[in-house]
C-alpha cells in the first residue's frame, strides 16, 4: 500500500515538473514524468513498464500513465525505506 500523499504528491510534481515527454535533466540524463530517471533498459527498448503494462515512451505519456509511473516511483523508493 502506498503511503504518499495528495500533498506529497503535489511537493513532487512541484519540485520535478510534470513531463509526457523524455527530456535531459540538469546533468543530460534522459528523464520523464515527474523526475523519473530513464534506466539503461527503458532507453535500449524503447519501453517503460506500469503496473505490467509496456509504453514506449518516445511516444509520449499520457496524465494517468505520468501519475501511475510517479505511483509506481513512489512506492518502491518507500519500500526500500522501510
Amino acid at each position: 500500500t502506498l503511503h504518499l500523499s495528495l500533498a506529497g504528491a503535489a511537493l513532487l510534481i512541484e519540485a520535478e515538473d510534470w513531463r509526457r515527454k523524455a527530456y535531459p535533466d540538469t546533468d543530460r540524463n534522459l528523464t520523464i514524468g515527474v523526475g523519473h530517471l530513464l534506466t539503461r533498459s527503458e532507453l535500449a527498448s524503447g519501453k517503460l513498464i506500469i503496473r505490467d503494462r509496456a509504453i514506449r515512451w518516445g511516444d509520449g505519456l499520457t496524465d494517468v500513465d505520468v501519475m501511475l509511473l510517479l505511483v509506481q516511483d513512489a512506492s518502491s523508493r518507500e519500500a526500500a525505506i522501510n
